[in-house]
């Protein structure tokens, strides 16, 4: 019996909510966060009522909702009479043949904060020109902002979409951002980079010995993102077998390195992003139901950039801010950039800011529609001499570029077209700086 008195003490005490046991009148039992939480010793709690944390103003609340034995929000109130929102649940048990209850009451204060700081700042949205590194003032920028904002006030997980270029990568880095989690890692993965041979070891890590070459044990993917956000881009590429794999370390919150027998905790936000139509492949089978519905307990589209393409100025602006700091600006005169409103950008605002850095170097625009809509739209200037490594590398960077552009940056058919494997285009696309979004 004091070997389980023991282990309760042991696991209440390391828990982050406060623990109550009580006969459902009289407390009988509290942790240590109970006495930080309501700032009391322990023995000004044992064997005084357990409504002397809740609010008098909430206490019939409080008996209503409580015998439903599922988590409700309610005001409570600390020594100083001092009230604070939290979360609790009760459960009944039996001690000893005694019909028990154990409550956890865990603070969400900062949750109310953060909602309130989310509706402050929706309400000056309207007319912002930029939120986070999001840039863009039309009306769908707009409601995507709004969006954004109510993502960033949940901690559920997220699943955007949109085409290649878009800017799905800004706008789940807003997200972490603006959330509770803004002080914690923002990881970003590639799937498609992810070879399924090292699937667990990259996401989970591994413990010395695991494997050959396992020298020392090195953390994963989940262990760089504890307390924060892991942006999965290009989930629409994960095998089922992997789809599998994450998907039961997301629904337990819990995942074991390679080599280990002692799962750990997860405490991490999944931001997910794909430019693939997942509910489409749902219905073909590539992508597991379970999986997809996990994922997008919230769900936002990027629009493409022809959709706004009244926000390329701002964009143009931005561009040029950002890569020209205490630099001799570029001109981007009036006409040259009306011709930039007028092609459609199917790589979406990557494409737009390559376009701007070739444009600053060469001061000619080298999109085949914009040519036709203007053929003297660049000057006559010549290109700078460069030495051949440059000139060949920014060749190989054009190249690489108008290839995945032609085929939609679908990198499998890219890398087959270029004759090298997924992993060297994807190594020569972060060279090259052409994986941000």
């Amino acid at each position: 019996m004091e070997c389980e008195n023991a282990r309760y003490r042991s696991l209440s005490e390391a828990a982050f909510e406060g623990i109550v046991i009580h006969d459902g009148a009289r407390i009988i039992e509290i942790n240590q966060t109970m006495t930080t939480l309501f700032g009391y010793a322990p023995e000004e709690l044992i064997g005084y009522p357990f409504e002397m944390f809740i609010a008098p103003d909430v206490l019939s609340d409080f008996h209503q909702q409580q015998t439903a034995y599922k988590p409700f929000e309610i005001d409570l109130m600390r020594k100083d009479r001092s009230r604070f929102p939290a979360v609790i649940q009760t459960r009944p048990f039996l001690w000893q043949d005694h019909p028990l209850f154990v409550t956890a009451i865990h603070d969400i204060t900062w949750r109310r904060e953060l909602e309130q700081e989310n509706l402050a700042l929706k309400a000056t949205l309207h007319d912002r020109y930029k939120f986070g590194a999001m840039i863009g003032k039309s009306p769908v920028m707009q409601a995507l902002y709004e969006i954004i904002a109510h993502a960033a006030a949940s901690d559920a997980n997220v699943l955007i979409s949109g085409e290649t270029g878009s800017g799905k990568e800004l706008a789940a880095q807003t997200i972490h951002n603006q959330s509770q989690r803004q002080q914690s890692p923002f990881v970003v993965v590639n799937c498609a980079s992810i070879a399924a041979s090292v699937f667990e070891r990259e996401f989970f890590g591994h413990r010395k010995g695991a494997f050959t070459g396992a020298d020392r044990d090195a953390p994963g993917f989940f262990d760089a993102a504890h307390k924060g956000t892991l942006f999965l881009d290009e989930i629409g590429e994960l095998s089922q077998t992997m789809q599998a794999v994450l998907l039961r370390a997301i629904e337990r919150h819990e995942y074991t390195p390679v080599g280990s027998n002692s799962p750990k905790h997860a405490n991490i936000r999944i931001i997910a992003a794909t430019n693939r139509q997942l509910p489409a492949l749902v219905k073909q089978g590539q992508i597991r139901e379970d999986f997809f519905y996990r994922l997008s307990v919230l769900t936002i589209h990027i629009p493409p950039l022809r959709e706004r393409k009244e926000d390329i100025p701002l964009l143009i602006d931005h561009f040029f801010e950002r890569h020209w700091q205490g630099a001799t600006r570029p001109n981007v005169p009036m006409k040259i950039v009306e011709m930039l409103r007028q092609y459609d950008w199917p790589g979406n605002v990557r494409e737009l800011f390559n376009e701007l850095q070739r444009f600053a170097v060469t001061h000619h625009l080298t999109l085949p529609s914009i040519r036709q809509l203007a053929p003297d739209a660049g000057n006559t200037e010549e290109p700078p001499d460069l030495p051949l490594e440059l000139a060949v590398e920014q060749f190989e960077k054009q190249f690489i570029l108008h290839t995945l552009q032609r085929y939609q940056w679908q990198k499998a058919r890219t890398a087959e077209k270029l004759g090298i494997n997924r992993k060297t285009l994807y190594q020569k696309m972060k060279k090259y700086g052409l994986l941000g979004e």
